[in-house]
């Protein structure tokens, strides 16, 4: 009778662990970069940013060791890259401007992946991310501009 008690607490326990690989999560995102700012590369200089989200899948990765559990995801992801993107510009002396037409330049990101997975061993785990991104960056089209 003891014996049936015991293994019905473990699994029953080990249902309840195994439930978290089927529950969706969402990935939070922070950075810390650090710059040199030696020079104001960019001072003076209108630059129009986008950054667009090229990804084939919004899923960024699966719970669980195998890529078998539930679906991670990072909803803030775009406005987060966004945001550090245009704090870089901003950072080494670039004004910013919404209006193509306003710009001395142009720059386009293109996120193309965004993937993270986890990796098990025996004495040892860890996290990668897999990220790719894609930049177009053209001058002005016209001498008005300038």
């Amino acid at each position: 009778m003891k014996g049936q008690k015991l293994v019905a607490l473990v699994l029953v326990g080990a249902s309840g662990l195994a439930g978290c690989t089927w529950t969706p999560h969402q990935v939070e995102l922070k950075a810390e970069p650090s710059y040199t700012l030696g020079q104001q590369i960019g001072e003076g200089i209108r630059l129009n940013v986008v950054v667009i989200d090229d990804r084939d899948q919004r899923v960024v990765g699966q719970r669980d060791v195998g890529a078998i559990g539930s679906d991670i995801t990072s909803p803030q992801l775009m406005n987060f890259l966004q945001r550090q993107v245009t704090e870089g510009f901003q950072r080494h002396g670039f004004v910013l401007v919404s209006d193509n037409g306003l710009a001395h330049a142009k720059v386009t990101v293109f996120l193309r992946s965004f993937k993270w997975d986890t990796e098990m061993g025996f004495w040892t785990d860890g996290e990668n991310v897999f990220v790719s991104l894609k930049v177009d960056a053209q001058n002005a089209t016209t001498k008005d501009n300038l």
